[in-house]
């Protein structure tokens, strides 16, 4: 008798452990969802109002108030040209050069691939076939 008893015991112990970890596990997988949920809004935030953070000690990817005032009076427009080779961009420079458009209406930025549009750096290019500092 006391043997079905203690298997009884056993068993009850051995459910109430599995509901635990089976309230645990949903636990887990709801936070798990929530986080997984939350990266993807700010994510898209992210993208879509250019949510960064400039952790850098000299403000590199900041542009100045002096910068911003600048573009904000522009009276006329400007092309900022951004070179690329085979879809070779350096992320970070193209992104600075967003935030001139976002800034001013008046700043239009395109990018250029060198290898697909050769004539447009030629028109830049002096007769030794350098482009010369200044001349774009």
């Amino acid at each position: 008798m006391q043997n079905v008893k203690e298997r009884a015991d056993e068993m009850k112990r051995d459910n109430q452990n599995f509901r635990y970890g089976a309230s645990s596990a949903t636990v887990l997988a709801g936070i798990l969802v929530i986080v997984v949920l939350i990266n993807a809004v700010v994510g898209v935030l992210a993208e879509k109002t250019n949510l960064k953070l400039d952790l850098t000690h000299n403000k590199l990817y900041e542009m100045t108030d002096i910068t911003k005032n600048l573009l904000k009076n522009l009276k006329t427009d400007v092309n900022l040209y951004y070179v690329t080779e085979d879809n070779y961009e350096v992320k970070e420079i193209y992104d600075f050069a967003k935030l001139y458009t976002q800034v001013s209406p008046h700043v239009k930025l395109t990018k250029v691939d060198s290898k697909k549009d050769p004539a447009f750096l030629k028109k830049y290019m002096s007769e030794n076939g350098t482009i010369n500092l200044g001349s774009i």
